[in-house]
């Protein structure tokens, strides 16, 4: 995610803000799911130095992150949508054609198509947070 202090070096083990990057006592703990453990598990596998930070989002940057959420949320119906409609119309089409090759064509498409969004969507998405604001603990791993 995007933000001004992308220079800023954070220690290991810390609890941080995920909009500013920066360390906190408080906030609203990122919600750990498939896309985050993906991205730890891939970082593992390319052998990139894991800083196990837990995640939140600070009361100062709870607007922003409300901001950008919204939008991932408005891109992911956005995208799916898209998808679905692009596929119904190509597959139309190749079957008023009547040539089982275009019908078999277009369904390959369809399915790279679909195949596409959710790759799409790992470079914006904007994880989801818990109600509650929470006391950030020191040593406790998620």
């Amino acid at each position: 995610m995007a933000s001004k202090n992308k220079d800023i070096e954070v220690p290991e083990n810390s609890n941080i803000c995920i909009i500013g990057h920066e360390v906190i006592e408080k906030g609203y703990r990122v919600k750990d799911d498939r896309v985050l453990s993906l991205m730890r598990s891939a970082k593992q596998k390319l052998r990139m130095k894991l800083k196990n930070n837990r995640l939140y989002v600070c009361e100062h940057h709870r607007e922003e992150y409300m901001k950008k959420r919204k939008g991932f949320e408005r891109n992911l119906m956005m995208l799916a949508a898209m998808a679905a409609i692009l596929f119904v119309v190509i597959f139309i089409v190749n079957v008023m054609s009547g040539d089982i090759w275009k019908i078999l064509q277009s369904l390959l498409l369809g399915i790279l198509i679909f195949l596409m969004v959710p790759i799409f969507l790992f470079f914006i998405y904007v994880p989801a947070i818990e109600e509650k604001m929470t006391h950030a603990r020191e040593g406790k791993k998620r």
